[in-house]
């Protein structure tokens, strides 16, 4: 957990991508896989809305972005580098080498 003393020195040291991945985070409590796995369909830009499922659970949840968070990802689509791979191109966030952030393994079969 971090104060709001701490989140403001995080935005104040963090680039417009990383200060992108930080607000929604904090404002509509993702972590870090939820950041680095946001699809861009999710997010409406227009209105400040994300609409994306859990990961695990896959229940719905919807949640207003404040209007800061919501400039900052717009702002962050603009740098925003090709994906290395096509499969990937419909990720928010990918890293300056057009990789996710993170790899997701899929669920092995019991």
């Amino acid at each position: 957990m971090f104060d709001a003393d701490e989140i403001r020195r995080i935005l104040a040291a963090a680039d417009p991508v990383m200060r992108a991945m930080v607000l929604p985070g904090v404002n509509c409590g993702f972590g870090s896989s939820d950041i680095a796995t946001l699809p861009r369909t999710a997010v409406t830009l227009e209105s400040g809305w994300v609409n994306d499922p859990r990961p695990k659970t896959e229940i719905p949840r919807r949640l207003s972005m404040w209007s800061e968070a919501t400039e900052a990802v717009r702002a962050a689509l603009t740098l925003r580098p090709q994906p290395a791979d096509p499969k990937h191109s419909q990720l928010v966030f990918l890293t300056r080498f057009g990789t996710p952030w993170v790899r997701v393994k899929p669920k092995a079969d019991h």
